[in-house]
C-alpha cells in the first residue's frame, strides 16, 4: 500500500471517493436493472397475459350469448321477435370475432399457439353447427333444429368451452410463472445491491483507515461515525441521522447525509407506490420532483408501469372495481363508476354495496365476500341498480393478497346481463301465453268434432309482448266462428228440407266449396224427382178419365144394342168403330202406363243420387271433423 501513501491527499481523495463513487454506481445500477428486470415483467403481464385473458373472455362471453339466443329462438318466436334474436346473434358474433383478432397475435408458445390451433378448428365446427341450426329456424323446421342443437352442436360447443377454458388457465399459469419471474430477479437485484454495498463499505473502511486526522476534516466527523453511517445505508438501514457541523456543504458526511436522504425518499417512494398497488390502491403515483437524475427515471418508469396497467382496466368495457376488506372502493374504473352516474374519484372511498346496490350485497350471496373470505375465485348472478339503471349481472370477485399471502381485499368485474335475462323472461311469457291459448283452441276444437257449436273462442287479453300471438289466435278463432256459422247455415236449410221446403237457396262460399254445391245439387235433384211424380200422377188420372169415358161408351152400346136387336146389323159399322176406339184407348193407356213405370224408374235413379250427395255430404262433415282434431 506504499504507493497509496506516497500519494498526495488531492489525489488520496479523489482515489477515495473515486473507490466509493464506483460502487455507489454499482449500487445504483444493480438497483436499476433489477427495476428494469421488473419493468418488463410488468410490461410481459400488461401487453400480452391481461389482453390475453381479456380476450379470451371477450370470446367466452360471445359464445354464452350466441347459445343462449340460439336456444331462446328453439321457442318457435314471431318474426319480429327473430329479427330481434337474429340482430342480438350478429352482435354476439362480432364480440367473439373482435376477441378473436385481438388473441391471433398474443400466443407466446408453441404449445399455445397449438392450442389456439386447435380451438379455431373446434370454433369453426362449432359455427358451422350453429349456423345449421339457424337455417332449420329460419326454414320452420324447430323440431329438427331443437335435436341438432341439443346433439352435435352441444357437443361442439362444450367441446370450444372445454378448450377455451384450458387457454384461460394457460395465461393464469403464465401470469403467475411471470409474477415469481419478478420475484425473482427482485430477491436476485437486492442481492447483487447488497453484495455491492457490503463491499463498498469494505473498501471505504479501509480508506478511512489510510487517511487519519488530515482526511477528517474532509470527511466532516469521526471516521468511525462515518464508517457506521456508509456501513448502515450498505445494509439498507437507513434510520441513523447524520449530524454535520456548522456550515459544513462539501464533507464527505454532507454528501453521505444527501445520498442517504435520496435514498430514504427513493424508497419511501417505492413502498408507498408497491403497497398502494398491493393495496388495490391502483390511482397512487410516486412524485418525481423528489427526485433527480438515474432516480427520477427509475420513478417515472415505475410510475408508467402502474399507468398501463390502470389504462388498460379502465379500458375494459365492463365495470370493474378494487375493494378492502371493509367493502371500501379502493378503485374502480371508468365503465363502473360511470353506471352510477359518478366520476372514478367520487366513488373511491365509498362503500361498493351503496354504488351498485345488489341484492347480494350484505349477505353471504355476496361473491367478494365469499372470495376475501374462502380465499378463491368466486362468481354470482343477480340484480343491480346502480344510479337509474336497473340491470341483471353476471360477476366475479378474486381474493386480493399482501407480501404475507394475507387476504386484504378483492377485485371485481361485472358482465351486464340484461339484455340475455330480459329476452328469457320474454320468452317465458309469451310461452306461458301461447300453451294458455293452444288449451283453450283444442277445447273449442273438441267441442266442434262431437258437434257442440255454442263455445267461446275470445282470446285472452295481451301486452306489447305477446301482441303478435293474439293476433295470431284471433285470426285462428275468427276462421273458426266462420266455420261454425257455415255449419250452423247449412243444420238450418237441411231442417227446411226435411220439413218439405225445397225452395231454400243454398250458395257456395267459393269455387272449390264442394259441400254446399253437394247440398244445392241434392235440393235441386230432390226437386225434379218430385216435378217428375207429379208429372206422371198427372199422366196417369187423364188415362183414367178416357178408359172411364171409353167404359160409358161401351156400356151405352150395348144398351142400345139390347133395346134395338132389328139395328144391330145397321150399327155393326159403328160397333166397329167402337170397338177401333177401344182399341186406341187400350193402347194409350198401355203407352201412359209405360211411362209412369219410367217416371218411377227416374225417380228412382233421382233416389239414388240424393242418397250419393248424402254421403258425400257425411265425408265432407268428416273432413271437417277431422281439420277441427
Amino acid at each position: 500500500m506504499n504507493w497509496f501513501v506516497s500519494l498526495k491527499m488531492k489525489s488520496k481523495l479523489l482515489f477515495s471517493f473515486s473507490i466509493v463513487l464506483v460502487f455507489t454506481l454499482a449500487a445504483g445500477f444493480a438497483g436499476f436493472r433489477g427495476m428494469e428486470n421488473l419493468d418488463g415483467h410488468l410490461d410481459e403481464i400488461s401487453e400480452m397475459v391481461i389482453p390475453s385473458i381479456t380476450s379470451l373472455a371477450m370470446i367466452n362471453d360471445g359464445r354464452s350469448m350466441v347459445l343462449g339466443f340460439e336456444r331462446t329462438m328453439l321457442l318457435e318466436l314471431d318474426k319480429k321477435s327473430q329479427q330481434e334474436m337474429h340482430d342480438n346473434l350478429k352482435e354476439s358474433w362480432e364480440q367473439a370475432e373482435t376477441g378473436k383478432k385481438l388473441y391471433d397475435s398474443l400466443p407466446k408458445s408453441k404449445e399455445e399457439q397449438d392450442q389456439y390451433n386447435r380451438f379455431l378448428q373446434i370454433w369453426d365446427g362449432w359455427k358451422k353447427d350453429h349456423l345449421a341450426v339457424m337455417a332449420l329456424i329460419d326454414a320452420g323446421n324447430y323440431t329438427e333444429a331443437r335435436e341438432y342443437s341439443l346433439t352435435a352442436a352441444k357437443t361442439s360447443s362444450f367441446n370450444a368451452e372445454e378448450i377455451l377454458e384450458k387457454m384461460i388457465d394457460y395465461n393464469d399459469e403464465e401470469s403467475k410463472a411471470a409474477q415469481a419471474r419478478s420475484q425473482a430477479d427482485s430477491r436476485r437485484s437486492e442481492v447483487i445491491l447488497l453484495i455491492t454495498l457490503a463491499t463498498a463499505l469494505l473498501f471505504s473502511i479501509g480508506i478511512c483507515l489510510l487517511l487519519t486526522r488530515v482526511v477528517l476534516r474532509q470527511l466532516g466527523g469521526d471516521p468511525k461515525e462515518v464508517g457506521e453511517i456508509a456501513g448502515l445505508v450498505s445494509a439498507g438501514d437507513l434510520s441513523r441521522e447524520i449530524i454535520l457541523t456548522s456550515g459544513d456543504t462539501t464533507s464527505v458526511m454532507a454528501a453521505m447525509k444527501k445520498m442517504v436522504d435520496t435514498i430514504r425518499s427513493l424508497v419511501s417512494d417505492a413502498d408507498k407506490l408497491g403497497n398502494a398497488t398491493m393495496e388495490g390502491k391502483i390511482n397512487t403515483r410516486a412524485d418525481t420532483a423528489n427526485h433527480q437524475g438515474e432516480f427520477k427515471k427509475l420513478i417515472v418508469g415505475i410510475n408508467t408501469i402502474v399507468d398501463r396497467l390502470v389504462g388498460l382496466l379502465d379500458a375494459m368495457p365492463a365495470p370493474s372495481m378494487v375493494i378492502d376488506r371493509d367493502f371500501n372502493i379502493l378503485y374502480m374504473n371508468k365503465v363502473g363508476a360511470e353506471a352510477g352516474n359518478r366520476t372514478q374519484q367520487q366513488v373511491i372511498g365509498t362503500k361498493c354495496y351503496d354504488h351498485f346496490r345488489t341484492s347480494d350485497c350484505k349477505t353471504d350471496r355476496c361473491a367478494c365476500g365469499r372470495a376475501m373470505n374462502s380465499n378463491q375465485l368466486a362468481s354470482s348472478e343477480t340484480d343491480a341498480h346502480p344510479g337509474t339503471l336497473n340491470l341483471d349481472i353476471s360477476y366475479f370477485g378474486t381474493p386480493i393478497k399482501n407480501d404475507e399471502g394475507s387476504v386484504i381485499g378483492a377485485f371485481e368485474v361485472v358482465t351486464d346481463m340484461t339484455a340475455v335475462k330480459k329476452a328469457a323472461r320474454i320468452a317465458d311469457k309469451q310461452a306461458c301465453y301461447q300453451n294458455e291459448e293452444v288449451n283453450k283452441l283444442l277445447a273449442n276444437l273438441q267441442k266442434f268434432s262431437i258437434g257442440e257449436l255454442d263455445f267461446d273462442t275470445a282470446v285472452a287479453q295481451s301486452d306489447e309482448d305477446t301482441a303478435a300471438i293474439a293476433g295470431n289466435f284471433k285470426k285462428i278463432g275468427d276462421t273458426l266462428n266462420q266455420n261454425v256459422n257455415v255449419l250452423k247455415g247449412i243444420t238450418a236449410n237441411a231442417k227446411q228440407v226435411a220439413q218439405g221446403n225445397l225452395m231454400v237457396e243454398l250458395k257456395k262460399r267459393s269455387d272449390k266449396d264442394e259441400l254446399l254445391d253437394s247440398l244445392a245439387g241434392m235440393v235441386e235433384k230432390l226437386k225434379e224427382v218430385v216435378t217428375e211424380v207429379q208429372a206422371a200422377a198427372d199422366n196417369v188420372a187423364t188415362g183414367a178419365q178416357e178408359m172411364s169415358a171409353t167404359a160409358q161408351q161401351m156400356s151405352q152400346g150395348a144398351t142400345e144394342q139390347a133395346a134395338s136387336a132389328e139395328e144391330i146389323s145397321s150399327s155393326m159399322e159403328e160397333m166397329a168403330s167402337n170397338i177401333r176406339q177401344n182399341t186406341d184407348n187400350a193402347m194409350q193407356t198401355e203407352k201412359i202406363a209405360v211411362k209412369s213405370a219410367s217416371d218411377a224408374k227416374d225417380g228412382g235413379h233421382a233416389v239414388t243420387e240424393t242418397v250419393s250427395a248424402m254421403k258425400q255430404i257425411a265425408t265432407k262433415i268428416s273432413i271437417i271433423e277431422e281439420i277441427a282434431r
